[in-house]
């Protein structure tokens, strides 16, 4: 073994995790390419963008897809399951359906404008105040 393997074999042999050891590595992609690539989450966001989901009191959603609609249950763990044939075929193994996504993406964007518009709301309040 030459020193120059020598040497590099000890900084990148198998106990380096062993020792929790932290090295930079970069990615050989960013984030939103990597997101852009997947067509579960594209197609969430155009349900959303299309308004396609309806919240329900217990936590789920109707999603209308076209001409049906799939219904978006939550169990009593909190997690998500559907009716449509991707989660029927693959209970969540891999990954959520697209209206499981929407449903989500849903609540986040409603829990950011709730927080937004309790903000003006305050900010209201605080110049009537003055």
């Amino acid at each position: 073994m030459t020193q120059a393997a020598a040497h590099a074999y000890r900084y990148l042999r198998p106990s380096v995790l062993a020792e929790a050891a932290f090295f930079h590595r970069r990615l050989p992609y960013d984030a939103g390419r990597a997101e852009s690539h997947n067509p579960r989450l594209r197609a969430a966001r155009a349900l959303v963008a299309a308004g396609a989901v309806r919240p329900e009191a217990d936590g789920g959603a109707l999603v209308q897809v076209e001409d049906h609609v799939q219904r978006v249950r939550r169990a009593a763990d909190g997690s998500l399951g559907c009716t449509c044939l991707w989660w029927a075929k693959y209970r969540g193994g891999r990954g959520p359906c697209k209206h499981v996504l929407a449903v989500g993406l849903a609540a986040e964007t409603s829990a950011a404008q709730d927080e937004q518009d309790v903000n003006e709301v305050n900010d209201a309040r605080g110049m009537a105040a003055r």
